[in-house]
């Protein structure tokens, strides 16, 4: 998932079509199949956008693109996510989605790589974290990892070995 969606707003695509060209293995001139509109009505649900399958998605606020977007993921149900700083553009209802979305991925067992400069939100909720500068210099758990000299080196423009 990128950090926002560049699109033309005047573009006359629904969330349904957006959804349905980003999920669906069929020309889009067929519409949407049974099956696929049922999984894009739960995807929408799960991330509180039910109500905007016809809205046109240059009609959406940068948050509900994002969740927009966060839907698409769920379909089909993924193995792996990589997610390119999910939370930037989220509002605080959008933070508490993916937040309640990446609890339910881990007990699914879904493995979910995301980049996240929120310091906060990286403490609070991942399970791992893997500090990268030109090349991988920590990886432990939040507690270890967001330490200070962990952080300065981690930020720094010509960063240190660290001790595991």
């Amino acid at each position: 998932m990128p950090q926002a969606l560049e699109f033309d707003r005047g573009l006359p695509m629904t969330v349904d079509d957006f959804m349905a060209a980003m999920c669906q293995r069929r020309p889009a001139f067929l519409g949407l199949s049974r099956h696929y509109a049922g999984a894009i009505g739960e995807a929408l649900e799960r991330v509180g956008l039910q109500d905007k399958r016809k809205r046109r998605m240059g009609a959406l606020s940068g948050g509900e693109r994002q969740r927009v977007l966060l839907a698409q993921g769920l379909i089909p149900a993924p193995q792996l996510l990589v997610l390119d700083e999910p939370m930037s553009a989220l509002d605080e209802a959008g933070i508490q989605v993916f937040e309640r979305l990446l609890n339910d991925w881990r007990r699914a067992g879904i493995t979910v790589l995301w980049i996240e400069h929120d310091l906060d939100a990286v403490g609070r909720l991942a399970d791992r974290v893997t500090g990268l500068n030109r090349r991988v210099l920590f990886d432990a758990t939040p507690k270890a990892a967001l330490t200070p000299d962990r952080l300065l080196t981690l930020f720094s423009t010509h960063p240190r070995s660290l001790a595991p």
